[in-house]
């Protein structure tokens, strides 16, 4: 027998459909958030954050997002530092 588990975003509440346009979302570190596309292993992960897009996307780091955080990539995900921690966010 196979359970369906339903998947919904943890901004919105809109339930994950075939879309391809789906993000992860994990705090790295309190200062390190770290976005990356979608992968179903990941995605049940109980420290993941399931975004539904790029405006829910916005909605998580606006709430987030230290002032004037610089912006660093990392194996291929975006993430976000604070000034103090830049170092650590790129050594990922």
């Amino acid at each position: 027998m196979t359970v369906s588990i339903r998947i919904r975003c943890d901004k919105c509440g809109q339930e994950k459909a075939s879309s391809n346009g789906w993000l992860i979302a994990r705090m790295r570190s309190p200062e390190v958030i770290e976005f990356q596309a979608w992968n179903e292993r990941r995605a049940k992960s109980p420290n993941a954050i399931h975004i539904c897009g790029a405006l829910c996307a916005q909605r998580v780091l606006q709430i987030w997002t230290p002032v004037n955080a610089p912006k660093t990539e990392s194996e291929g995900s975006l993430v976000y530092a604070s000034s103090h921690d830049n170092a650590a966010a790129t050594s990922n």
